[in-house]
């Protein structure tokens, strides 16, 4: 009978190392193994400081023994870095880049480059995924994707390309099918990738992104629009920008956004609520915005998260704290037919007092949704604490008469819970941590440290550790802090108790790390305030929003408002 064999092996240890016969192989590795190292061959799989790793660990994959070549010619850097001296036996074993895993039954698993694997922003990225998306667009002959770190501590993706298509041309065709967190922040079209003089890409000669394909690049037309490409280039680390260039498109996230919008403060002495990002999210759109005098809606609950496509449009109320930023994933992975809006709390901007209770908020919002959409149905998505208010908009709304299309509540515990003993120092450490977390960093404050400052050394000190963290640029207003802090502390107090059940049924998404016993005692809970309809997300209370667990939530959103009955 033929036979079918995988085998392994770069030119460096003359092509063939490894050799498995699939046609008698009936183990249970993912991928197809490459097998087990020829007659007179080695293979170890080594951690970063060259220890073996145990089975079922993954290791990079050094070769040894016959066929080992000498090394590079002439080229003695690169041979003295591949070509070691093998430290389990006599000779060289050679680094080959790759990484891979020892299984149970003996054989190895490929797992793909050491390089291609990548970690920014704490999601774990295949690089190779992004290439073979991005190789299926009909205008791109060669594709790389690297990360780089032009300046220091801000590391990107960059996609590298030969072909007709355009860089804004891969961006949308990226963006569409990708998440947020795979999105290229750059992308540069090279006439040929740059080989070795033995005919491999070489890396080390890609250049830096300072140059954009020029085809289609709108220039500043005026004064306030050149200052803001100068800006956007800084923040973002791109040149040139075009004035029409969108902002999240271009690898904005909610880090960035604040120091975009601090530094548009600093230039232009105005300040901006951050949420103008998402409505006014290019150049062209923004210096619009700062050449007219600010019109009082602008700073109105009501933000424009997405507002193109012919869906019924979506209305969403934040968890605790009330800033619809953390949003952003969810409305990407809605795609471009879902209009978005955000309903923010009052008293962000730190001067307003926030609403101390559920139903007052949820009337401001009322009004905010009648003046933008004057008749129903409308469709309400809340999360956490944020459902709360949702919940009681769909009862103001019904009692009016108007129509509710959709409820739609994220991850929530139900109404008629005691209201949270939190204060001031509360409210600061959990933001320190939910912050630093976002960046990799520990918390350092105490109640023991904040407990004897007043009420605005506390927030200084707050502001200061965000800054340290690159959470938040220097200079920022502390009235940015106040204002979270302030309005996480009504919503932790607030109490909200509603005498009548849900007339339209409640869509309950959660997520999907509780026990089975707690989701059970959930869904119960609500069913005492009306019809509940349970799907289980993905993630966790606050990951469920962000990649990869959210296409999964907003698969489930779609099909509740293409069926809010199902």
């Amino acid at each position: 009978a033929p036979a079918l064999y995988n085998t392994y092996g770069p030119t460096e240890t003359t092509i063939t190392a490894t050799l498995c016969d699939l046609s008698s192989y009936h183990g249970d590795a993912g991928s197809p193994p490459i097998g087990r190292p020829l007659v007179g061959r080695r293979a170890y799989l080594l951690d970063a400081h060259q220890h073996l790793v145990p089975i079922g660990v993954a290791g990079e994959l050094y070769l040894g023994g016959i066929g080992v070549a000498r090394g590079y010619l002439n080229r003695p850097e690169l041979t003295a870095e591949k070509f070691i001296a093998n430290p389990f036996g006599s000779g060289r074993i050679y680094k080959t880049g790759d990484l891979g895993r020892w299984l149970p039954d003996g054989n190895l698993e490929y797992l793909g480059r050491i390089d291609q694997q990548v970690k920014i922003r704490g999601f774990r990225i295949e690089l190779g995924e992004i290439e073979s998306v991005l190789a299926t667009h009909p205008g791109v002959e060669a594709c790389l994707v690297v990360v780089r770190e032009d300046r220091p501590g801000e590391q990107r993706l960059v996609a590298y390309l030969v072909g007709e298509a355009s860089s804004e041309e891969v961006r949308a065709y990226l963006q569409r099918r990708l998440p947020d967190y795979m999105l290229p922040s750059a992308v540069v079209t090279l006439e040929a990738m740059p080989l070795t003089p033995n005919g491999k890409l070489d890396r080390k000669a890609l250049p830096a992104p300072l140059q954009r394909d020029e085809r289609d690049l709108s220039r500043p037309r005026s004064w306030s629009e050149q200052e803001l490409v100068t800006i956007w280039e800084q923040v973002l680390g791109i040149y040139p920008i075009s004035i029409f260039d969108n902002f999240f498109a271009l690898g904005g996230h909610s880090l960035l956004a604040m120091r975009l919008m601090s530094r548009v403060r600093e230039q232009f002495g105005q300040e901006l609520p951050l949420q103008l990002l998402f409505s006014h999210p290019t150049v062209a759109a923004l210096a619009d915005l700062l050449q007219h005098a600010l019109d009082p809606a602008v700073r109105r609950s009501l933000v424009a998260l997405q507002p193109r496509g012919t869906r019924p449009a979506l209305y969403c109320c934040p968890g605790a704290g009330g800033n619809t930023l953390y949003l952003h994933a969810l409305v990407r992975a809605l795609g471009d037919e879902q209009p978005c809006y955000g309903l923010e709390a009052q008293g962000l901007d730190g001067k307003t007092p926030p609403h101390t209770t559920v139903e007052t908020a949820a009337a401001s919002h009322v009004q905010e949704l009648r003046r933008h959409q004057p008749t129903g149905p409308y469709y309400l998505v809340g999360h956490s604490f944020g459902a709360l208010i949702a919940f009681e908009m769909a009862q103001q709304l019904n009692q009016a008469g108007d129509v509710v299309g959709a409820l739609i509540l994220l991850d929530s515990g139900p109404p008629g819970g005691a209201a949270e003993a939190i204060d001031e120092v509360d409210a600061l450490l959990l933001y320190e941590q939910l912050g630093l977390e976002e960046v990799g960093a520990a918390p350092t404050l105490t109640r023991e440290v904040l407990q004897p400052l007043s009420s605005t050394e506390r927030l200084q000190l707050l502001q200061q550790r965000y800054v340290q963290a690159g959470i938040l640029p220097a200079g920022i207003s502390t009235d940015f802090v106040r204002g979270l802090i302030a309005v996480a502390i009504a919503d932790h107090r607030a109490t909200y108790n509603p005498v009548a059940r849900s007339v339209v049924p409640i869509h309950l998404i959660t997520a999907a790390d509780g026990s089975p016993e707690a989701v059970h005692d959930l869904v119960e809970a609500w069913a005492a305030y009306g019809s509940v309809i349970h799907y289980e997300g993905a993630g966790g209370h606050t990951s469920m929003l962000y990649p990869p667990h959210v296409q999964k939530v907003a698969a489930i959103i779609r099909a509740i408002v293409d069926d809010p009955r199902s």
